[in-house]
């Protein structure tokens, strides 16, 4: 797959990102080229069983890595619009019709990030791939406030729970 780095318009990144717009794209290229090799030459067959295990746990790692990268591309293309230049109706109809997703999957892929923007350790847990779409998801807004009974009881007790 080629990203066509060179035709991309960085025009609108301020100062020396633009360099690093490429430079990141370029790297994305690269990988997708290496993964896709050898996907290629893999054969499950000849692999025992603790191999096979090995390769699931890699791909999975290289999976929510490129679903970290795919969701925060996704929301800026949506904030800037492009599934209009596209010829679709809305974000999630142009993100589930390029990745060939559902568009409940479309969504939320859509909403991650921006709800990451609060939680900063999460989105670095979710950008370095501990998390997958569907973890970063779910990841709890903010701490749950402690009930005022279990506060009046851990003050009586004067420890830290």
């Amino acid at each position: 797959m080629s990203f066509a780095v060179a035709s991309l318009d960085v025009g609108a990144v301020d100062g020396d990102y633009q360099d690093e717009v490429g430079r990141i794209f370029q790297l994305i290229e690269e990988a997708d080229e290496l993964l896709e090799s050898a996907v290629r030459r893999l054969e499950p067959g000849a692999l025992d069983g603790q191999s096979a295990a090995m390769g699931v746990v890699f791909l999975n790692a290289i999976a929510k890595k490129a679903a970290a990268g795919m969701a925060l591309c996704a929301a800026r293309a949506a904030e800037a619009r492009e599934f209009r230049r596209c010829g679709d109706r809305t974000p999630a109809h142009w993100l589930a019709r390029v990745t060939g997703v559902s568009m409940a999957e479309a969504l939320a892929a859509l909403q991650v990030p921006d709800r990451l923007r609060a939680l900063p350790e999460t989105d670095k847990a979710f950008r370095d791939g501990e998390l997958s779409l569907a973890q970063a998801r779910h990841a709890p807004r903010r701490r749950p406030p402690i009930p005022r009974r279990r506060r009046h009881c851990w003050r009586r007790r004067g420890g830290n729970r």
